[in-house]
């Protein structure tokens, strides 16, 4: 079941969700690669796989991701610096995003 065990879940026709998460964090350390420390970059996604990236990054086990709230509209900030660890700087944010800007 995808909020009990989603680790053992696959979609008809589709990816495991540990399938679709390392798709994901290839895809964010690919876009991160590419620019330059500071650059700020957006990517827009499902809830789903921003709460299955954040629980990577912070070691959770992929059976706990459910238990991150990523709204609708909302910003989830991650600085992942070519050399150095990955940090989380925001998860869920519905307010103004200058700030985590600078």
């Amino acid at each position: 079941h995808l909020y009990t065990a989603p680790s053992r879940v696959r979609f008809p026709n589709g990816e495991s969700l540990a399938e679709a998460q390392s798709r994901a964090i290839v895809g964010c350390e690919t876009i991160a690669s590419v620019h330059k420390r500071g650059e700020h970059v957006i990517v827009v996604t499902h809830a789903d796989v921003i709460k299955s990236v954040v629980s990577h990054y912070l070691g959770a086990p992929q059976d706990l991701f459910q238990r991150i709230s990523v709204t609708p509209t909302s910003i989830t900030v991650l600085d992942l610096p070519r050399n150095g660890h990955p940090t989380i700087q925001a998860v869920n944010v519905r307010s103004d995003i200058e700030g985590w800007l600078k």
